[in-house]
């Protein structure tokens, strides 16, 4: 999936979900086209979760679409390496 603003991407990390939901009010109001929520691994829950927050609270005609991957990471030489699931919820407006 191509998106090329890196104004309106979430990735997905340690913080806590309210923050990411708030990034997400506050692009949402300074009127994009679409949000990008990028997560790995065990952040994709917490992506899913902010992703209804926005939709479910605050925007109820907020559509998604989602893709899913697994990208291989390459660890430090001498190591396998290791399969990483992504997902990537995009966020429209009607």
């Amino acid at each position: 999936m191509k998106h090329t603003d890196n104004d309106n991407i979430i990735k997905i990390g340690k913080k806590s979900v309210i923050v990411y939901v708030v990034a997400g009010m506050y692009m949402l109001n300074n009127n994009p086209k679409d949000i990008l929520i990028m997560a790995r691994g065990k952040s994709i829950s917490k992506a899913v979760d902010v992703a209804e927050i926005l939709r479910s609270k605050f925007n109820k005609k907020l559509k998604y679409e989602i893709e899913t991957k697994t990208e291989e990471l390459t660890p430090s030489p001498g190591r396998d390496p290791l399969n990483v699931s992504c997902i990537e919820i995009t966020l429209k407006r009607d």
